[in-house]
């Protein structure tokens, strides 16, 4: 990426801590910019629900314990 890029719609699976998107909630109000191939700024909406937290958390715990049998 030479060209200012602008990265949105994170799938929530790899943004545990960002609040999901109202319309689409298998994204998150995240974003990132790149310029020249460096990453400038990287910014979300911060999930702010303890219970929402816990079960994504929980998820991802599951996932990754998956991966680790897997091998």
């Amino acid at each position: 990426m030479i060209q200012p890029t602008i990265l949105y719609d994170f799938p929530t699976d790899i943004s545990p801590l960002s609040k999901c998107r109202k319309d689409d909630p298998s994204l998150v109000e995240r974003f990132e910019i790149y310029v020249a191939g460096m990453e400038l700024g990287n910014a979300f909406s911060e999930l702010n629900d303890p219970a929402e937290q816990e079960r994504r958390f929980r998820q991802q715990s599951k996932k990754a314990a998956k991966k680790c049998r897997a091998r």
